[in-house]
């Protein structure tokens, strides 16, 4: 914590965060962060432009709004899996409208993960977006190191966050969002003895405070539709980037066996119990 405060208090790294985030916006025209004065800022001191608009929930309606809310909720899609740097507090009063963009403000608090993580959280969305509580599981614990544990119910594990996706299955448009849903998971699993890594706690409440945000811009947005899509363009574009066919190939094939050797682990985790046979 201290570590954390020092780092909110040097007006310098917020800048920083600034200009980064300024970057990973380049492709949003409804999105914007406000101009830093370097020359006139300090670690003591930051200047910025002046965002002169009001609160997200006073936009006017109309295609700007909805296409905003959009934007809004993909950015942070990018931002966490693509990039591993995202706003970790985009609540309301972080967030105005002005000049028919949405502006970010207070960057003194930024989440920052790593390759790996961002491979398991793709994979858990893509298994939240295809319904699949099975895989959801595996990937769980792929997350949470758990895949030798003995002692570990993986049936009733799995039981509980199938009934956790029935829940939102049937829930309004507007109420299946995918921030509440981790955090529930988040709750399943510190009950089983395997809490998920401390860095999708900050990942899962940036995500909730976003998704509160969109929802008042555009009720009907659906959020899985958007991470859906977002990240088929991604796997598509990136794939397509890569020019070499054997780069391709080692790509597709190291994820492959990434998941089946939890798969398998799991397999024999089940197998290994008294009375329990393997799925």
């Amino acid at each position: 914590m201290s570590a954390s405060l020092r780092r909110e208090l040097d007006f310098r790294q917020e800048a920083e965060n600034i200009e980064r985030m300024r970057s990973v916006l380049e492709g949003y025209d409804r999105l914007a962060v406000p101009g830093v004065y370097r020359d006139l800022s300090t670690s003591r001191l930051l200047l910025m432009e002046e965002i002169r608009g009001v609160p997200i929930a006073q936009a006017p309606q109309g295609p700007e709004r909805t296409r905003a809310a959009r934007q809004l909720l993909e950015s942070f899609y990018r931002q966490i899996l693509v990039e591993g740097f995202f706003h970790a507090d985009p609540h309301p009063g972080n967030l105005m409208w002005w000049k028919e963009r949405i502006y970010f403000l207070d960057f003194g608090m930024v989440g920052a993960v790593g390759a790996d993580f961002r491979e398991h959280l793709m994979l858990l969305l893509m298994a939240l977006w295809q319904e699949d509580a099975g895989f959801l599981t595996d990937v769980t614990l792929m997350m949470t190191g758990a895949t030798d544990r003995s002692d570990l119910d993986v049936f009733r594990f799995q039981a509980e966050i199938g009934e956790v996706m029935a829940n939102y299955r049937t829930a309004a448009l507007a109420e299946m969002q995918i921030g509440p849903i981790l955090q529930e998971m988040s709750a399943i699993a510190l009950r089983h003895g395997v809490p998920l890594p401390a860095s999708l706690t900050l990942t899962t409440k940036a995500l909730a405070q976003v998704q509160l945000a969109t929802a008042e811009l555009d009720p009907k947005l659906d959020p899985f539709e958007v991470a859906g899509k977002f990240l088929m363009r991604w796997i598509v574009k990136r794939m397509s980037t890569t020019l070499d066919p054997k780069t391709l190939v080692y790509r597709s094939q190291k994820l492959k066996v990434r998941a089946l050797r939890v798969i398998e682990a799991v397999e024999r985790l089940l197998g290994a119990r008294p009375g329990k046979s393997s799925r």
